[in-house]
């Protein structure tokens, strides 16, 4: 049995004991009220039946190819425009979640559609 423990000094800290090796991407178990129990691999998680082990081996493929890419081919792939719509989604809820105007909202895609167009995600990771 493998145990992994990472101390983050709050109530979210990491304790996650598997048969498998100790994984590098961790999710967090949440109780009934939402608060964060413990965090444990998503084949923990899988093995105990809370989500499917098909979709904990795709998270895990997806995970380990990430896992060997540079930073530079990290870039690439957000620069590839295959999560353009997502994030534009994302933005959308922000700006419907904090309930900003018509107007201010159809700016800031505009702005996004733009930046999307014209930077790469280095180049905006450095202007920021």
């Amino acid at each position: 049995m493998n145990t992994y423990k990472e101390n983050y000094g709050n109530d979210n800290d990491i304790t996650c004991s598997s048969s498998r090796a100790v994984p590098a991407i961790l999710l967090p178990v949440r109780g009934r009220s939402g608060k964060v129990l413990q965090f444990c691999s998503r084949w923990h998680i899988a093995e105990r039946g809370q989500i499917p082990k098909e979709e904990a081996e795709r998270k895990r493929a997806v995970y380990a190819f990430l896992g060997t890419c540079t930073q530079d081919q990290i870039y690439d792939l957000f620069d590839s425009s295959a999560f353009n719509t997502i994030v534009k989604d994302y933005v959308k809820l922000a700006l419907k979640n904090t309930e900003t105007d018509e107007e201010t909202s159809e700016k800031i895609m505009q702005e996004l559609r733009w930046l999307f167009d014209t930077k790469s995600s280095k180049e905006v990771l450095e202007q920021c």
